[in-house]
């Protein structure tokens, strides 16, 4: 299927989190809605040229009307695997709510293809149905059955008849799908029923000893968080959890098992966290929750290196930057975490602390919590130990992100300390993790050195990461520059995605029609998604039309169609973050299981574009 390329050399790399944790800070598509707003604007285009800018967003209309006509034209003229993939896909990004008469005819077109006999299809019929989101009993019921290997209920009910168990790869892509539906849906009814078929399924996948199903129902339980109990639970009923503190109690129960592999146990705490992001439990369960992943951060004899990086993890998402008692110890396990024997404890604890450092409560005691923090990340960056200097300016750029989001203001101090570590800086490791901090801490100061850096940079990855950093600032005049490199950068991947994003922050779409050309006549899968993800990126209403034509034309490579379709649900994507980002937001990447995430042949759920 469509995928990513092959990109994880060194797992230990500042770019393997940022690669994942991106859209959380970039936010793209509402970035490009306000600039929707502004084109039409005399101040927007103060300081710059007019002709550089001239957005026009796909609306309802070339979606409804050009987009899902074609992709659904597509399931029925191509049976390739890569077209049949990415316009399911496609279909399931730009998504489908029931039509009055409760019929959804994408998740119609999609649902036959979980008996297509090539694996690669089934599976990822099974997860785009998930993602789809089309929230009907019918469907809900289809993937419930799916992920249960029901095969005589799927046979009555919904007339999908397997000759042969349902494969466990399908069932767990279906499982991360069950859990981005149950995510989206408002209905409690709905939401049970999912955590009811997942309760099941973990259940089986623990008496299996099923590594993939029970890291997949683990995953999907931490998203679709139920209501606090309202009244006594009957004495008849199922095991499985009715309310939220159930499900923390289940899931507790898991990580508490040591008979169940540590790759496995190793998603509860993200799961535990995502719980207590999405709807607040009782207050003890927070306090409950963080004792229990300090446990595994005090006593490295005990609990293995993957269960302390998701502890790490999972402590930056629910810490507070508060002078509460279990705050303050959260923090100070956090900041013992730096002196860990393992790397990726180390590492995963620099941006658990930004996170905590960040999460703002009053303001007044916030303040000296985060300027603890912040100063700790100095500390960090200036020491310049070897691989650290890229953690902590990331981190520092994490921090003062989300510090502005809630009103703070940048002290200069943060600044300066980026710049001149870049000054100074040893590698080009540390050079580009530098170049995007300064893009995220966002002062307009950092423009001059970045542009003078740019014109002098070599390196095809550096420069890509300086074209992201003053796309993140907004420098208008950089537009030209990175324009260059993106014209060059063909059979460069990476920095072909990083000139694109640069140029999506700054709302330049005139080279659409060059890069559906150069779409056309890529011959690599690398090179074909990282064109199709720049059209997603900065693609607008003019790229539909060339984009459908060149899904049909029969004088283009297998893979140029596929990634057209791809490149049309990028465009035609309506939420403001990708359906991906859910999932890879902070996860223990060095824990995943091979449908999750399979660097080496990208073919985990996290690979697909």
């Amino acid at each position: 299927m469509p995928t990513t390329d092959p990109w994880a050399s060194d797992m230990s790399s500042w770019r393997v989190w940022w690669r994942f944790n991106q859209d959380e800070f970039l936010e793209l598509q509402s970035h490009l809605d306000r600039m929707d707003l502004a084109t039409g604007s005399e101040e927007f285009f103060r300081g710059s040229s007019m002709d550089s800018v001239d957005r026009r967003s796909s609306g309802p209309t070339d979606v409804d009307e050009r987009i899902v006509p074609a992709l659904l034209a597509a399931l029925r003229r191509d049976a390739s695997i890569d077209t049949l993939t990415s316009a399911m896909i496609a279909l399931a990004r730009i998504g489908e709510r029931p039509a009055a008469d409760g019929t959804t005819p994408h998740a119609a077109a999609i649902a036959p293809l979980l008996l297509h006999p090539q694996q690669e299809v089934a599976e990822t019929a099974a997860l785009a149905l998930g993602i789809l989101g089309a929230n009907s009993p019918r469907n809900v019921d289809l993937l419930t059955r799916f992920v249960a290997d029901d095969r005589e209920g799927l046979r009555k009910l919904h007339a999908v008849s397997f000759a042969s168990p349902i494969s466990e790869r399908s069932r767990a892509f279906a499982t991360y799908g069950l859990g981005l539906l149950g995510e989206r849906s408002r209905d409690v009814f709905v939401r049970r029923w999912i955590v009811r078929s997942l309760h099941a399924e973990l259940a089986q996948a623990r008496a299996d000893g099923s590594r993939e199903l029970g890291a997949a129902a683990i995953t999907a339980l931490g998203l679709v968080p139920l209501e606090r109990a309202t009244e006594r639970r009957r004495s008849d009923d199922s095991k499985a959890p009715r309310a939220v503190d159930e499900q923390f109690a289940l899931l507790l129960e898991v990580y508490l098992d040591e008979r169940i592999e540590d790759v496995v146990r190793a998603h509860v705490p993200l799961a535990l966290a995502r719980l207590i992001e999405r709807g607040p439990p009782e207050p003890a369960w927070r306090e409950r929750v963080a004792k229990r992943l300090m446990v595994e951060l005090s006593s490295p004899a005990r609990g293995g290196a993957l269960l302390q990086r998701s502890a790490v993890q999972a402590l930056g998402r629910i810490a507070r930057a508060t002078s509460e008692p279990v705050d303050l110890e959260m923090r100070a396990a956090l900041l013992g975490a730096l002196d860990s024997r393992d790397l990726f404890v180390r590492r995963f604890a620099l941006i658990a602390l930004a996170r905590a450092g960040s999460s703002l409560e009053d303001p007044a005691v916030s303040a000296a919590a985060t300027d603890e923090v912040r100063s700790r990340l100095i500390a960090e960056l200036n020491d310049g130990k070897s691989g650290a200097v890229s953690w902590a300016a990331l981190s520092l750029g994490v921090l003062e992100r989300r510090l502005q989001r809630a009103g703070a203001r940048t002290p200069p101090r943060t600044l300066a300390a980026l710049l001149q570590a870049r000054k100074t800086a040893r590698s080009a490791e540390e050079r580009g993790a530098l170049s995007v901090a300064l893009g995220l801490v966002g002062d307009p100061a950092a423009r001059e050195p970045l542009q003078s850096a740019l014109a002098e940079e070599r390196n095809p990855e550096n420069q890509g990461d300086l074209a992201l950093a003053l796309g993140l600032l907004g420098d208008r005049s950089a537009i030209g520059p990175i324009r260059e490199i993106l014209a060059r950068a063909r059979y460069q991947p990476n920095l072909l995605n990083s000139a694109a994003t640069g140029l999506g922050l700054l709302g330049d779409v005139k080279l659409v029609p060059a890069l559906v050309e150069m779409l056309a006549r890529s011959s690599t899968q690398a090179s074909q998604g990282a064109v199709a993800s720049a059209l997603g990126l900065i693609g607008d209403s003019r790229s539909v039309e060339p984009l459908i034509a060149l899904s049909a034309r029969a004088d283009v490579t297998e893979g140029a169609r596929a990634f057209a379709l791809v490149a049309l649900g990028l465009v035609g994507d309506r939420a403001l973050l990708p359906w991906r980002a859910t999932l890879a937001s902070d996860f223990n990447y060095t824990a995943a299981t091979a449908t999750l995430l399979t660097p080496e042949t990208s073919s985990g759920v996290l690979d697909i574009l």
